[in-house]
């Protein structure tokens, strides 16, 4: 609506004549140049984040699709069979199709929701990925320089900065148990 008021204040048609192709044209492209200005700063800018409804929707779709599909394939083959069985089809293939249909839901969302990450989040999937091989060869390593390198390693690998480096603060100086509490030994052993 704001478009279309946009549009008819910047491009009026000559009131008692017939528009032009130029006023038609800048007419039309005015109406079109807000709502693609809209989509590209969108997109560009992560904009109400846009990529979770893009995802969503692909999902969603995708899975809408399937399972009619599948309804669709199980209610016309026991419509078939029961026919052939019993001269009759009807409520019986109704309800076993739609039970096959509710049974596979998930494991189909969950295959298409993994379909769709691999294939548009690919980066944020190797992420994780490697975050998880690192935590496990973390549980196993005590070498403080193969340590480091596994650190650097998982960050280039997750984060891909330009560069990557890591300081260790010095391990503090042992305290001789005699002065731990902040009394000289001589005293605390009289």
């Amino acid at each position: 609506m704001i478009w279309l008021l946009w549009t008819s204040t910047f491009a009026p048609p000559r009131p008692g004549g017939p528009t032009t192709a130029i006023e038609l044209a800048v007419a039309t492209l005015a109406l079109v140049a807000v709502p693609v200005a809209a989509g590209i700063a969108i997109l560009r800018h992560h904009l109400f984040e846009i990529d979770v409804i893009i995802r969503k929707t692909l999902v969603y779709a995708s899975l809408v699709a399937v399972l009619a599909a599948l309804y669709v394939t199980v209610i016309g083959l026991l419509g078939r069979l029961l026919q052939s069985a019993t001269g009759q089809s009807g409520a019986l293939a109704v309800t076993v199709s739609t039970l096959v249909v509710a049974g596979a839901f998930q494991p189909v969302r969950g295959r298409i929701q993994r379909a769709v990450d691999r294939r548009f989040y690919r980066r944020t999937l190797d992420s994780a990925e490697a975050l998880q091989a690192f935590a496990g060869r973390m549980r196993d390593q005590v070498d403080l320089d193969s340590l480091q390198a596994e650190v650097l390693a998982a960050v280039q690998a997750t984060v891909q900065p330009y560069h990557a480096s890591l300081w260790l603060r010095p391990a503090p100086a042992r305290l001789d148990h005699g002065t731990a509490a902040g009394i000289p030994a001589a005293v605390r052993n009289q």
